[in-house]
Protein backbone atom coordinates (compact mmCIF):
# COMPACT_ATOMS: atom_id res chain seq x y z
CA UNK A 1 0.00 0.00 0.00
CA UNK A 2 2.62 2.37 0.61
CA UNK A 3 4.27 2.03 -2.71
CA UNK A 4 0.67 2.84 -4.25
CA UNK A 5 0.23 5.92 -1.80
CA UNK A 6 3.92 7.01 -2.98
CA UNK A 7 3.39 6.62 -7.08
CA UNK A 8 0.15 8.71 -6.74
CA UNK A 9 1.80 11.60 -4.84
CA UNK A 10 4.85 11.41 -6.75
CA UNK A 11 2.68 11.57 -10.30
CA UNK A 12 0.12 14.15 -8.40
CA UNK A 13 3.21 15.98 -7.58
CA UNK A 14 4.70 15.77 -11.65
CA UNK A 15 1.33 17.45 -12.85
CA UNK A 16 0.62 19.76 -10.62
CA UNK A 17 4.26 21.12 -12.41
CA UNK A 18 7.89 22.13 -10.57
CA UNK A 19 8.55 19.00 -8.66
CA UNK A 20 10.12 16.79 -11.41
CA UNK A 21 13.48 17.40 -10.62
CA UNK A 22 12.71 16.44 -7.03
CA UNK A 23 10.46 13.36 -7.67
CA UNK A 24 13.31 12.23 -10.31
CA UNK A 25 15.76 11.85 -7.35
CA UNK A 26 13.59 9.29 -5.37
CA UNK A 27 13.17 6.38 -8.44
CA UNK A 28 14.17 3.31 -8.16
CA UNK A 29 15.68 0.58 -11.13
CA UNK A 30 14.03 -3.10 -11.39
CA UNK A 31 10.87 -3.70 -12.99
CA UNK A 32 9.89 -7.27 -14.62
CA UNK A 33 6.78 -7.88 -16.65
CA UNK A 34 4.43 -10.50 -14.92
CA UNK A 35 2.03 -12.84 -16.75
CA UNK A 36 -1.29 -12.38 -15.75
CA UNK A 37 -5.16 -13.12 -17.63
CA UNK A 38 -8.82 -12.44 -17.32
CA UNK A 39 -8.42 -8.72 -15.66
CA UNK A 40 -5.91 -9.85 -12.85
CA UNK A 41 -3.80 -7.63 -11.64
CA UNK A 42 -0.66 -8.87 -9.63
CA UNK A 43 0.15 -7.18 -6.56
CA UNK A 44 3.48 -5.96 -6.80
CA UNK A 45 2.18 -3.93 -10.43
CA UNK A 46 3.66 -0.80 -10.73
CA UNK A 47 1.26 2.04 -10.42
CA UNK A 48 1.36 3.95 -14.14
CA UNK A 49 -1.80 6.11 -13.69
CA UNK A 50 -4.84 6.72 -11.95
CA UNK A 51 -8.57 7.83 -12.38
CA UNK A 52 -10.55 9.68 -9.80
CA UNK A 53 -11.19 6.33 -7.58
CA UNK A 54 -8.98 4.10 -8.86
CA UNK A 55 -5.12 2.96 -9.94
CA UNK A 56 -3.69 2.00 -13.44
CA UNK A 57 -0.98 -0.24 -14.70
CA UNK A 58 0.67 -1.05 -17.56
CA UNK A 59 0.11 -3.96 -19.84
CA UNK A 60 0.89 -5.13 -22.49
CA UNK A 61 -0.81 -7.94 -24.93
CA UNK A 62 -0.22 -9.23 -28.44
CA UNK A 63 -2.84 -7.19 -31.05
CA UNK A 64 -2.50 -7.26 -35.01
CA UNK A 65 0.72 -9.36 -34.66
CA UNK A 66 2.59 -7.14 -32.56
CA UNK A 67 3.06 -6.68 -28.95
CA UNK A 68 1.43 -3.87 -27.92
CA UNK A 69 0.84 -1.23 -24.69
CA UNK A 70 -2.35 -0.51 -23.13
CA UNK A 71 -3.78 -0.34 -19.43
CA UNK A 72 -5.03 -2.41 -17.07
CA UNK A 73 -7.22 -1.78 -13.71
CA UNK A 74 -9.11 -3.80 -11.39
CA UNK A 75 -12.83 -5.12 -12.58
CA UNK A 76 -11.51 -5.03 -16.14
CA UNK A 77 -11.87 -8.29 -18.47
CA UNK A 78 -8.29 -7.83 -19.92
CA UNK A 79 -5.47 -5.77 -21.09
CA UNK A 80 -7.35 -2.44 -22.92
CA UNK A 81 -4.78 -1.88 -25.57
CA UNK A 82 -5.31 1.10 -27.77
CA UNK A 83 -4.93 0.21 -31.60
CA UNK A 84 -6.46 1.26 -34.82
CA UNK A 85 -8.43 3.94 -33.32
CA UNK A 86 -9.81 1.66 -30.88
CA UNK A 87 -8.95 -0.04 -27.18
CA UNK A 88 -9.17 -4.07 -27.57
CA UNK A 89 -9.44 -6.19 -24.92
CA UNK A 90 -6.30 -8.97 -24.71
CA UNK A 91 -7.53 -11.35 -21.62
CA UNK A 92 -4.12 -13.24 -21.91
CA UNK A 93 -0.86 -10.27 -20.95
CA UNK A 94 1.64 -9.25 -18.92
CA UNK A 95 1.71 -6.32 -16.29
CA UNK A 96 4.20 -3.94 -15.70
CA UNK A 97 5.79 -4.82 -12.15
CA UNK A 98 8.62 -3.37 -9.76
CA UNK A 99 9.56 -0.20 -7.86
CA UNK A 100 8.37 3.41 -8.62
CA UNK A 101 10.19 4.03 -11.84
CA UNK A 102 11.78 7.48 -13.57
CA UNK A 103 9.21 9.84 -15.86
CA UNK A 104 10.80 12.23 -18.43
CA UNK A 105 8.67 14.46 -20.34
CA UNK A 106 8.32 15.03 -23.96
CA UNK A 107 5.46 16.21 -26.78
CA UNK A 108 4.50 15.59 -30.41
CA UNK A 109 5.91 11.82 -30.60
CA UNK A 110 9.22 12.48 -29.13
CA UNK A 111 10.68 9.29 -28.09
CA UNK A 112 13.85 10.37 -25.22
CA UNK A 113 17.05 9.09 -24.68
CA UNK A 114 17.00 5.72 -22.67
CA UNK A 115 13.33 5.36 -23.05
CA UNK A 116 12.74 1.77 -22.29
CA UNK A 117 11.62 -0.54 -25.13
CA UNK A 118 8.80 -2.51 -24.22
CA UNK A 119 6.68 -3.80 -27.50
CA UNK A 120 6.83 -4.37 -31.05
CA UNK A 121 4.08 -3.33 -34.09
CA UNK A 122 3.83 -5.25 -36.96
CA UNK A 123 6.69 -4.13 -38.85
CA UNK A 124 9.03 -4.03 -35.95
CA UNK A 125 8.71 -0.70 -34.84
CA UNK A 126 9.22 -0.68 -30.73
CA UNK A 127 7.14 0.63 -28.66
CA UNK A 128 7.77 2.73 -25.37
CA UNK A 129 5.59 3.03 -21.93
CA UNK A 130 4.00 6.82 -21.90
CA UNK A 131 1.34 8.35 -20.04
CA UNK A 132 -0.51 11.10 -19.89
CA UNK A 133 -3.19 13.35 -18.70
CA UNK A 134 -6.89 12.83 -20.05
CA UNK A 135 -9.85 14.14 -18.01
CA UNK A 136 -8.40 14.58 -15.20
CA UNK A 137 -6.66 11.18 -14.89
CA UNK A 138 -3.35 10.43 -15.64
CA UNK A 139 -3.39 7.50 -18.54
CA UNK A 140 -0.89 4.93 -19.55
CA UNK A 141 -0.56 3.93 -23.22
CA UNK A 142 2.19 3.77 -25.70
CA UNK A 143 4.48 5.85 -28.12
CA UNK A 144 7.27 5.46 -31.04
CA UNK A 145 8.14 6.44 -34.21
CA UNK A 146 5.31 6.73 -36.05
CA UNK A 147 3.50 7.83 -33.70
CA UNK A 148 2.28 11.76 -32.90
CA UNK A 149 2.61 11.43 -29.37
CA UNK A 150 1.25 9.05 -26.00
CA UNK A 151 -1.62 6.85 -27.68
CA UNK A 152 -4.15 5.81 -24.92
CA UNK A 153 -7.60 4.42 -24.63
CA UNK A 154 -9.95 6.25 -23.29
CA UNK A 155 -13.36 5.32 -23.74
CA UNK A 156 -13.53 2.67 -26.05
CA UNK A 157 -11.43 4.81 -28.90
CA UNK A 158 -7.16 5.44 -29.40
CA UNK A 159 -6.35 8.99 -28.30
CA UNK A 160 -3.75 10.24 -29.08
CA UNK A 161 -1.85 12.79 -26.05
CA UNK A 162 0.77 15.96 -27.76
CA UNK A 163 1.90 16.25 -23.97
CA UNK A 164 3.15 12.93 -22.21
CA UNK A 165 5.98 11.64 -20.02
CA UNK A 166 8.34 8.53 -21.22
CA UNK A 167 9.38 5.61 -18.78
CA UNK A 168 12.54 5.98 -18.95
CA UNK A 169 15.78 3.23 -17.51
Amino acid sequence: MRTRVFVLVAALALWAGGAAAQASKMFLVGMSWVPAQGGSVPANALVTGFTPREFLYSCRGTVENGVHLGKIRAGLAGCLIPVGGREQTVTVYEVLSGPPQKWIPATTGNVPARAVDVGRTASGQPLYVCRGVRNNELVPGKTGAGLRGCNVGVGGREVVLAIYEVLIQ
